[in-house]
């Protein structure tokens, strides 16, 4: 049996003054399916989407409905109109901030479990489909980018190169850092969350650097490369 919930409403100006209370209204609150909830429900931030995940009820259910609120007394949001019969959710319009997020399961006749336990998530950044654009790279002197008219060698072997990476103009962006690598460098992908990085040359001759910016929860995005000539 249903539970039933009476409603009271009080009106307010704009100078703050309370009406006197409305007439009652009672809604009935269906009862909860007689299916487990799943449990637990685990959430992890992603650049894309925040991730749940939870284990199957020891039930017949073996479909879910996936529900989402950022403030903590404020209404739910049904993030999947048709139940789903795996054990996991991508919400890719997963808002920046705390986000709360239950899971119910879903029985035969198409009605709710009682919900899981809440599960909460704070993001730095909101989802997005979009990957990093590619960081704008220079060289410091005595290094210099190589043009199509001139790429003389500058510095030397044991003269370190630093490459400073910048964001586009315009990109306000979270991002975590940057992932690098030299060709002919045979140490191989290294990742800094900061604007500079210092290599040592161990030969003379043409080096390639390639630089692509990694966001906030960790994906790689858009690279930029320069070539330069080492004296």
């Amino acid at each position: 049996m249903g539970k039933t919930v009476e409603y009271r409403v009080h009106a307010v100006d704009v100078a703050g003054n309370i009406s006197p209370v409305s007439a009652s209204a009672e809604a009935v609150r269906p009862a909860a399916a007689p299916v487990s909830a799943p449990q637990p429900v685990t959430v992890t931030p992603r650049d894309s989407a925040t991730f749940l995940e939870w284990a199957f009820p020891h039930t017949d259910a073996w479909h879910f409905l996936v529900y989402r609120r950022t403030d903590p007394n404020g209404a739910w949001t049904l993030l999947n109109d048709d139940a789903i019969g795996a054990n996991r959710f991508q919400d890719s319009t997963a808002p920046r901030g705390v986000a709360y997020y239950y899971v119910a399961s879903v029985d035969s006749a198409g009605a709710d479990s009682a919900p899981s336990p809440t599960a909460m998530v704070d993001r730095i950044t909101p989802a997005t489909p979009e990957s990093p654009q590619a960081p704008v790279v220079s060289l410091k002197a005595p290094y210099s980018e190589c043009t199509s008219n001139d790429c003389a060698g500058h510095g030397g072997i044991g003269q370190p190169v630093t490459l400073t990476m910048s964001r586009p103009a315009g990109d306000d962006r979270v991002i975590g850092g940057y992932l690098w690598h030299i060709t002919g460098d045979d140490t191989g992908y290294h990742q800094t969350p900061d604007t500079t990085v210092t290599w040592m040359p161990w030969r003379r001759g043409l080096y390639v650097a390639v630089v692509a910016t990694v966001d906030v929860y960790g994906r790689v995005g858009l690279s930029a490369r320069v070539i330069y000539q080492v004296a």
